[in-house]
């Protein structure tokens, strides 16, 4: 596990940081996730993970309303370069009852179906657990308290906090892989595997990574 911090309009001094990664939004406002900013995050060696949300209740709009939201948000990360295999999270960041329940999960049919990138959901345990997704992201706010579920990937365990001149939520990572946009580059269990086995070979391929 990892801690890690969310935040929108705020800024928190980068280099003051001990968390090893953060969240951040896909929006063309002030809130949004900037090229330079990713850089001196990337540079001090945070993973970035993605979050979009295009009105407070704009889920309820269903299938439609999720195709919408899954074309601007793809289009706001591929103007920053991000990788076609880092999530996007869609927040559903209201307590959403039981009878809303449908057109959330209608909502995020119509992600799925528009997304060039693998999809996550930020939402309550119940929203979680209705929703089809890969990458899963429980928030207490919305939960009563509750811990999160089982196949959650990460969980938002506190918020609106002040921390390193900003305010900001706590995150905490339960799973290695959650749809990260890497500071560095994962080595393969593959890689690590044939490195064992060809010690020799590794190093050269080493020694000529460094000169070439």
């Amino acid at each position: 596990m990892a801690e890690g911090l969310d935040y929108s309009w705020s800024r928190p001094n980068i280099s003051a940081m001990r968390e090893t990664f953060v969240i951040r939004y896909l929006s063309q406002s002030g809130k949004g996730l900037s090229a330079s900013e990713a850089s001196q995050l990337h540079a001090a060696g945070k993973d970035i993970g993605l979050v979009y949300e295009s009105g407070a209740t704009t889920a309820m709009g269903g299938w439609s309303a999720g195709v919408q939201d899954a074309h601007v948000a793809n289009a706001l990360a591929n103007s920053l370069n991000v990788p076609s295999s880092v999530a996007i999270y869609f927040a559903i960041d209201w307590d959403v009852s039981v009878a809303q329940l449908g057109a959330v999960q209608a909502y995020f049919n119509g992600v799925n179906s528009a997304s060039s990138r693998p999809v996550g959901v930020y939402g309550s345990n119940r929203v979680v657990n209705s929703v089809s997704a890969k990458y899963f992201w429980c928030t207490y706010a919305w939960s009563g308290g509750a811990g999160p579920v089982g196949k959650a990937h990460l969980y938002q365990y506190e918020n609106d906090i002040t921390l390193y001149g900003a305010q900001v939520d706590r995150d905490r990572s339960l799973q290695a892989a959650w749809g990260q946009w890497y500071a560095h580059a994962p080595v393969s269990n593959d890689l690590l595997a044939w490195a064992a086995a060809n010690p020799s070979a590794f190093k050269q391929a080493v020694k000529a990574g460094l000169h070439g």
